[in-house]
């Protein structure tokens, strides 16, 4: 191997003559050669012809550009170098069988490697793979994330064991070398990245198939999560790479993300003839994609995408069980324990509702957060808030709240002030109040920004107050008056009778 992260396998010779070799010399024999599990005939007499250094066809070669692309199957990461239509070498891995394998790990899309050819046939590398890792990516998961930052302040700080794969990526003011300068400048970056839109992705692979000997493989399942952006994109060879990788290298491309929005993904998809489908995925909801290299004897894989928790400017909306509402916070600012805990308790409050047109807004700052051990979500219906001029009243506000207690047992109390399935008779497109009469409503501190539009709804069949009781006492004998007075100060009614 001469020190080069190279990946072949092991070739026994067993043999009287001693030869001495060295990395990519060539033998040759006028015998007949048959390599069955890597162990060569004992009677084969060989040659030292020279080494693949002396080669004059020698070529560097871009893994997945226009006119060399890469396929591979993700189990092992065997590479098949071809120009356009025309394969230099088919790399498929036999258990049985030894095939040269000039395929080196961790090959990517947009990867320059030098290889000494023969007879148009690359049968050597001759240097490690020049890779293109996407600007802090120092981990060479071609994906930059806080655990790249955590890597690159443990290599700082001189932490033992802490070694940086692709230590370039991290020189980001470019000056030759890694310092504190190049740290702060990862932390501006990812923090940029938190502000552009992006959700989560749970990729799941499927891999079944048949073995040489036609027998039934074990079928294996595996499964990853990322953080995307558009512009990312799906290789067979690297996985997930961001956006900053080489867009013209297409060369075993899966899927593109085209834009990511509040409602959903618009991404791409391709063939194994190159061939894109434009498709749209809602969050939650499943994609299916087969892979674009088909072996016969072997795994074949098939992949399933997930998108959900879509993110922009700070603000996440965590994707929901089926018929559950959305919960919208500041990034991080609400676990996942809270979260499930909040939509499992909402199901078994309403079993069988549809509660998908509601969303649940943490607000740090609600007025009855002072008053609990826990936060507070403000309740809307298709992007309307429910209001019930109650800001400080827990029996006249929609709310839902999360607390935890001194044995830090969580408690949950949700209030939507009317059945749920209630809310699909309100015309949402009702005009109630004037521009004015909400201006003067805003004046009155009833709202922390002035709304947009107000619409009143009917609650007489609110089960926490089916009628109003008055209780009074007077201590006179005289007339007396009971104004009734609407939220909005209009006058509704006056009840006038003397008191005997």
């Amino acid at each position: 191997e001469d020190g080069r992260n190279y990946r072949h396998p092991k070739v026994t010779y067993r043999g009287a003559m001693d030869i001495p070799l060295s990395y990519g010399d060539i033998l040759e024999t006028a015998d007949i050669v048959n390599p069955v599990k890597g162990v060569l005939n004992e009677d084969v007499a060989w040659t030292k012809k020279g080494n693949c250094s002396d080669i004059a066809d020698i070529r560097v070669l871009t893994v997945g550009n226009d006119n060399i692309r890469s396929k591979s199957t993700p189990d092992s990461r065997w590479m098949v170098l071809y120009d356009n239509e025309t394969y230099f070498c088919s790399l498929t891995a036999y258990v049985d069988h030894y095939q040269p394998d000039i395929s080196l790990e961790d090959v990517m899309c947009g990867d320059t490697i030098k290889y000494a050819v023969y007879e148009n046939i690359p049968i050597l590398p001759l240097s490690s793979p020049e890779h293109h890792h996407p600007a802090g990516d120092v981990s060479a998961d071609n994906l930059f994330r806080l655990s790249d930052i955590v890597l690159m302040q443990k290599w700082l700080l001189s932490v033992p064991d802490t070694e940086l794969t692709d230590w370039k990526a991290g020189d980001l003011n470019g000056d030759g070398k890694l310092t504190a300068a190049d740290l702060t400048m990862m932390k501006r970056e990812l923090l940029a990245q938190e502000l552009k839109p992006h959700c989560k992705l749970t990729l799941t692979t499927t891999q079944t198939g048949w073995s040489v000997m036609g027998e039934e493989l074990e079928p294996r399942v595996y499964q990853d999560s990322f953080t995307v952006y558009a512009g990312d994109r799906f290789t067979e060879e690297a996985g997930w790479e961001q956006n900053s990788l080489k867009k013209e290298a297409m060369g075993g491309v899966i899927a593109v993300i085209d834009d990511i929005s509040e409602e959903s993904v618009s991404l791409r998809l391709y063939d194994q003839n190159g061939t894109e489908k434009t498709v749209t995925a809602a969050y939650g909801a499943k994609k299916s994609k087969g892979s674009n290299v088909i072996v016969f004897d072997g795994y074949n894989s098939s992949y399933t995408l997930v998108f959900s928790d879509y993110s922009a400017d700070g603000m996440t909306c965590l994707t929901p069980p089926e018929k559950m509402p959305v919960i919208s916070c500041r990034t991080g600012s609400v676990s996942e324990q809270e979260c499930q805990v909040l939509w499992e308790a909402l199901q078994y409050r309403f079993p069988e509702t549809d509660l998908s047109a509601f969303s649940l807004h943490y607000d740090p700052e609600h007025p009855m957060g002072i008053y609990i051990n826990g936060k507070v979500f403000r309740i809307f219906y298709k992007g309307i808030q429910v209001h019930g001029y109650g800001d400080l009243n827990w029996d006249s506000n929609a709310y839902a709240r999360i607390a935890k207690t001194e044995g830090s047992r969580l408690i949950v109390d949700v209030e939507f002030l009317m059945d749920p399935q209630d809310f699909e008779k309100i015309d949402t497109d009702a005009d109630c109040l004037s521009k004015e009469e909400i201006s003067q409503l805003y004046q009155q501190s009833l709202f922390d920004s002035e709304p947009e539009r107000i619409i009143y709804v009917d609650m007489l069949h609110n089960p926490k107050s089916p009628e109003l009781k008055l209780a009074y006492k007077i201590v006179y004998a005289e007339m007396a008056e009971i104004i009734v007075d609407a939220v909005t100060g209009e006058q509704i009614e006056i009840i006038s009778y003397v008191v005997p």
